[in-house]
């Protein structure tokens, strides 16, 4: 994953712990890795929280009726276990739920922007790689 991050006890990644929208928006100065496309801009993003890294995915210039998909790899084999979703509606920028971050390689995150008839990030060409 790269940058600093959190280590879990057993030198595992640290426990699955997300954290809610509203607090996500508030977080300061979060570092943006993004691409974008046609359907808008698709960003992983990451910053700390109470001495915790945490990341999540964001959309931005998307159209209502898109959504945001952050696709969380937790053992290595880059095959999302956990994800978290933001359905565009109106406005066209969306944040999902955060996740910590690991420096254990085991885990993975990327987002993506998916049309109503598209439910995975590997269904897709509108998507970050991992990170």
């Amino acid at each position: 994953m790269g940058g600093v991050a959190d280590q879990g006890r057993s030198g595992g990644p640290p426990p699955l712990v997300s954290l809610g929208q509203s607090v996500v928006r508030a977080l300061r100065a979060p570092v943006t890795l993004r691409l974008q496309w046609t359907l808008g801009t698709a960003q992983v993003r990451y910053g700390t929280s109470q001495g915790h890294q945490y990341g999540w995915g964001r959309v931005v210039n998307s159209k209502n009726g898109h959504a945001v998909l952050f696709e969380i790899g937790t053992n290595g084999d880059r095959i999302p276990d956990v994800s978290s979703v933001h359905h565009i509606k109106g406005a066209s920028i969306g944040w999902t739920y955060g996740y910590r971050t690991s420096s254990n390689s085991a885990r993975a995150f990327r987002a993506c922007i998916l049309t109503s008839v598209q439910y995975k990030c590997s269904s897709t060409p509108n998507r970050t790689s991992w990170w």
